[in-house]
């Protein structure tokens, strides 16, 4: 990746570089150049079968190869980076939080983050960029500070620090926005909480993860259930249900030793696993500082290394003067797809700070593509789409086939129906996109997909002139154009007729073989269509119809069907065939 302005810090004599040993010390040189290889290859659309074979499937679903790739904005001191504390995005946007002036903002995907954007300042703001300052209501109730944030299902997920203005206590919450405007929609409180860190989202357990500012054996990672459909209302505080708190461990299923200080953020990938990061300005909030990966089971897996040669390289310097460097908040987001962001490639992006006390900090954006192609190929969760699509094209998750719980397969959102797998309600009109019937049938989409397996962008799947939602009221195939198998479309064929004369009963006929009389003109009608007698077929229609065109208090007193219910349905069932078949 080649970054305008950016600069490789690695090889920098000029800078210090603590070290340490990465996790996996004994992975070899030779695996390391096929990662780096295959990551490559991947991203330039080449094919790697060769390399990729090279590694074990087991392997690569136990550790995936994280490579570094440079970073953009790179050593920049713009409007937005001071105090700097978290990414996160949606389909079309950037978004990112701030701690000294407590801001929000919302950058466009097409937006150069290299760009001396203030938050403070419209003036500042290219097209399509928007900031909000902390709600005043926020403010009131003593928080200060904005952490590191995620986004699902259209929502903002900030958390928040500060005291209680009554007390002076130290408290924390996680404060909710709507994506779109970042209105603010409320904030739940986190019972007995000082701090809390960062917020994000695992889309395979359909979890909100909530870390406080230290995680060890002793200290989880907090899990909520979101009911969102209640923050849309502003039920904020009732929206939150607790679903068990979840304890990292180290490599060999033992504690985090020393545990890690000072998080900073954290995000997850499609296939489950976690990446963290942590790390002070300075030597004393330094030890075990940088980003670490956790498999779905919460074993650490990976660490990063702070310089030298791993492609897994997280270079910071945390010195105890004006220029001291901190860790801050991180997304996935693959940006090796369309639309692109200018500058940036890969997955896996961290926020690292150059604090400086008298001047606005600078930001060192750092960004690593991470390598899952042995497992690319499958459909772990069986929702229509590979491993592949959903880590490097669509962001879905891939153990999970429904990521935005609406009801729908993933699979069944991207490739039939076209409608958004993050959110819910795609189009935003209150109906769920599962609930939805977008062809106009009858039929709800989820209805259409696993109850009746038709068409749910075609109102008539079998091509018989008859709507779907049509022919499942009334009892024929909608994915058999000739249910009765008479050679006749089932929009052209008088079975639906019969079949409605056939169950009424005898005292609904004006004398019980007027029943028996009617089913045989209608075979008539059959033989006309069969004969490709049309016109023939709509006449005896035409005088049919006379026998019960009655029931406007009553039944004429010609009718044949004189139970007006029954009538009106025989009426209805001739009137569509009339018109199709003319």
């Amino acid at each position: 990746m080649t970054n305008s302005g950016s600069t490789d810090r690695t090889d920098d004599p000029a800078r210090p570089s603590p070290t340490r040993v990465p996790l996996r010390a004994l992975a070899t040189a030779g695996r390391r150049l096929g990662a780096v290889v295959t990551t490559v290859a991947m991203a330039l659309g080449i094919a790697c079968g060769p390399v990729a074979s090279a590694r074990a499937d087991d392997d690569c679903a136990l550790v995936p190869e994280t490579l570094y790739l440079g970073e953009h904005p790179s050593d920049a001191e713009l409007g937005y980076t001071d105090n700097l504390q978290g990414v996160a995005h949606d389909s079309k946007n950037w978004y990112f939080t701030g701690q000294k002036y407590a801001f929000l903002m919302k950058v466009p995907v097409s937006v150069d983050l290299d760009s001396d954007i203030d938050p403070k300042d419209p003036g500042t703001w290219p097209q399509g960029v928007s900031a909000t300052a902390m709600p005043a209501s926020l403010e009131a109730a003593g928080y200060e500070d904005f952490k590191d944030l995620d986004q699902f299902d259209g929502f903002l997920f900030v958390p928040v620090a500060g005291k209680d203005p009554g007390t002076g206590a130290a408290k924390a919450g996680i404060a909710v926005f709507q994506a779109a405007d970042l209105s603010y929609k409320g904030v739940f409180t986190l019972q007995g909480w000082t701090h809390a860190s960062a917020a994000f989202y695992n889309m395979n357990e359909h979890l909100l993860y909530v870390s406080r500012s230290k995680v060890s054996s002793s200290v989880p990672l907090a899990r909520f259930a979101v009911d969102t459909s209640l923050l849309a209302i502003g039920h904020v505080a009732t929206a939150f249900y607790p679903a068990g708190d979840r304890f990292l461990t180290d490599e060999d299923g033992g504690p985090l030793d020393p545990p890690f200080d000072n998080v900073q953020g954290a995000t997850f990938t499609p296939m489950g696993d976690l990446y963290l990061v942590n790390g002070g300005y300075s030597p004393a909030f330094a030890d075990r500082g940088g980003i670490h990966l956790f498999d779905s089971d919460g074993h650490l897996i990976d660490e990063s290394s702070n310089g030298g040669s791993d492609p897994f390289n997280f270079q910071y310097d945390p010195s105890e003067d004006l220029t001291s460097e901190e860790p801050e908040g991180a997304d996935w987001w693959n940006r090796d797809a369309v639309p692109g962001s200018p500058q940036i490639e890969g997955q896996l992006h961290v926020i690292l700070l150059d604090n400086d006390l008298v001047s606005t900090d600078q930001i060192f954006f750092k960004h690593y593509r991470v390598d899952y192609s042995c497992l690319a190929n499958g459909d772990q969760d069986q929702d229509g789409l590979t491993n592949g699509v959903e880590i490097y094209g669509t962001g879905t998750a891939a153990r999970e086939r429904d990521t935005d719980v609406d009801g729908l397969d993933d699979g069944a959102e991207v490739n039939v129906l076209g409608t958004d797998p993050f959110k819910r309600d795609s189009d935003g009109d209150g109906v769920q996109d599962a609930d939805e019937d977008v062809d106009g049938d009858g039929l709800s989409n989820v209805a259409e997909l696993y109850t009746h397996h038709t068409d749910p962008l075609k109102a008539d799947t079998d091509g018989d002139l008859l709507g779907d939602g049509f022919e499942v009221a009334h009892g024929t195939d909608p994915l058999d154009p000739d249910t009765d198998d008479d050679g006749i479309l089932d929009g052209l064929d008088v079975q639906l007729i019969q079949k409605a004369i056939g169950l009424l009963p005898d005292s609904a006929f004006i004398a019980p073989d007027h029943k028996q009389v009617l089913l045989s003109k209608l075979d008539d009608v059959e033989s006309y269509l069969l004969r490709r007698k049309v016109g023939q077929a709509v006449t005896s229609l035409t005088h049919l119809r006379k026998r019960f065109d009655g029931c406007g208090q009553s039944p004429d007193h010609d009718d044949w069907i004189t139970d007006c219910a029954g009538q009106k349905a025989v009426r209805d069932l001739v009137d569509l065939l009339r018109t199709t078949v003319g």
